[in-house]
């Protein structure tokens, strides 16, 4: 910016720049400059489903939620990120909450451990990521976060409801977040300027088991 404005005030060409990662051609410094200060809309994706598995020690329905960010997508900083599963009309009779995990890594598969859970109620589990970079590569590029369900009981009304959500969040200085979340929606409450955020939520997903 400031080599662009001694190059215009001498009454020289603006200059311009190509930035294929957020899809500028010959843009002003300006523009590149907010470009990169913005999470792109096209940053990451997110996708939840629930899936069933049966062995010798029981049975279990598991709401899952996933994030992956584009590969060429490199921006971690404060505040944590946020990753967030709510499901309802789960009937507590024959279905019991059986915990809830996260994991993250790098687009070259390598796990990255620094994610802690910030909330687990019997229907609810939201889980900060410290997302952050190293030699131009985000640390938790992609990740999947698991609600589980163990069966213990039988001839009730199984259908069952989730939803998944992601924020992420670049260049603030809050240290902590507060959370309200719903199948339907997840909205964060920071303790100072969060920065650009972007936040993505799936379509609710059902799951109608046997009863």
């Amino acid at each position: 910016m400031a080599l662009e404005r001694a190059i215009t005030e001498a009454g020289g060409d603006s200059l311009r720049f190509n930035a294929p990662a957020v899809g500028l051609r010959n843009a002003t410094a300006h523009q590149v400059q907010a470009a990169y200060r913005d999470v792109p809309i096209n940053a990451f994706a997110v996708t939840g489903a629930w899936y069933h598995t049966q062995d010798q020690y029981g049975e279990w329905w598991t709401a899952m939620g996933n994030w992956n960010f584009r590969d060429d997508y490199v921006n971690g900083s404060n505040p944590d990120d946020a990753s967030g599963l709510a499901t309802d009309d789960v009937d507590k009779n024959c279905w019991q909450n059986d915990g809830d995990t996260l994991s993250a890594y790098d687009y070259q598969n390598n796990y990255y451990d620094q994610t802690y859970r910030h909330t687990a109620t019997v229907n609810e589990s939201v889980w900060q990521i410290r997302d952050r970079t190293q030699g131009f590569v985000l640390k938790s590029d992609h990740g999947t976060h698991l609600l589980h369900f163990r069966r213990i009981g039988y001839g009730c009304d199984n259908k069952m409801v989730a939803g998944y959500h992601f924020e992420h969040n670049q260049d603030g200085d809050a240290s902590s977040w507060g959370v309200s979340i719903s199948v339907g929606v997840m909205s964060l409450s920071y303790s100072g300027d969060a920065g650009d955020t972007l936040k993505k939520s799936t379509p609710v997903f059902y799951n109608n088991p046997p009863s």
